[in-house]
């Protein structure tokens, strides 16, 4: 069980809007806990939280996170996942948008930061893609790892790999923040964008 921050050691993001990309499933080190707090923290900092709606895992867990703390989330995802059930019940507000594609592009849009927990191939997806198009200077949002255990220790690797290679500039790899709480991870935030 992870400490719950104090709100006094938290950033004020009244109006502020953070996506949380993560995992449908726990993971074998069950991040869950993680993820509640990151959610208690959001609401104790007043933040939204986007998120991809899903009920299970850490989605769901850090959408709890925020409801027990009595904060906001708006929970994103395309038709075909509604429509199977995976539709979390506790968002305050839910946007289905017609594919995946789309989903992403509403939670770049209207999110004025990012972080990013464990998770899979989905996780990946969003993360390169926000990434990319910070590179490509299409937004100045911060991006934030939030890995307590170093879970994206091979990604990070693979990333270095390809800047010795010449396929990735070290300032791309520098504008991520990586951070062990969820404390840190806001205050990370806070700092990037006052």
């Amino acid at each position: 069980m992870t400490m719950q921050p104090s709100p006094s050691t938290l950033p004020d993001l009244t109006g502020r809007a953070v996506a949380v990309f993560c995992g449908a499933n726990p993971g074998v080190a069950d991040f869950r806990d993680l993820a509640r707090d990151l959610g208690l923290a959001l609401a104790a900092s007043h933040a939204t939280l986007i998120y991809g709606a899903g009920r299970n895992g850490l989605m769901g867990a850090v959408c709890a996170g925020v409801v027990a703390g009595g904060g906001e989330s708006i929970g994103v995802l395309p038709t075909f996942m509604d429509a199977a059930g995976l539709t979390s019940e506790h968002s305050t507000r839910t946007i289905i948008t017609p594919d995946m594609h789309l989903r992403k592009a509403w939670m770049e849009e209207h999110a004025d930061a990012f972080i990013i927990l464990p998770g899979g191939i989905g996780t990946l997806d969003e993360l390169c893609t926000v990434m990319t198009t910070r590179v490509l200077e299409q937004h100045a949002k911060p991006l934030v790892i939030l890995d307590p255990s170093d879970y994206y220790d091979p990604l990070m690797h693979l990333f270095r790999h390809m800047v010795a290679h010449g396929f990735l500039a070290e300032a791309a790899v520098q504008m991520l923040r990586r951070v062990a709480t969820p404390t840190e991870a806001l205050c990370a935030i806070a700092e990037m964008v006052s």
